[in-house]
């Protein structure tokens, strides 16, 4: 998936970012970025990160997945046209927003 200068490759658990650095994920920081990425434009809570990425079985708290996202943003950052961007929504999850449909 290419949108501006970055580069996702799902199936590899890559990143390109701008500065042409290719960044390993995790899998939880893959499987996160792949459901912001799934339903674009639209808000997704916290609740329901923690319900399909961990699944119900296991219950981290909120700021674990406030701190997935800080790290996904490092590299969404370093495109300075905000190609890509993962915005929160105060009080309820993120909220991934691709430059084109804008």
């Amino acid at each position: 998936i290419v949108h501006g200068k970055i580069k996702i490759w799902f199936n590899r658990f890559e990143v390109l970012d701008a500065f042409n650095n290719i960044i390993t994920l995790s899998q939880k920081e893959c499987a996160i970025l792949e459901l912001l990425y799934r339903e674009h434009s639209k808000v997704v809570d916290r609740n329901t990160i923690i319900s399909k990425i961990w699944g119900d079985n296991n219950f981290p708290s909120n700021r674990t997945v406030d701190n997935y996202i800080v790290k996904l943003r490092k590299w969404c950052e370093s495109d300075s046209d905000e190609s890509i961007k993962i915005i929160s929504v105060r009080g309820v999850g993120y909220k991934l927003t691709i430059k084109e449909e804008e």
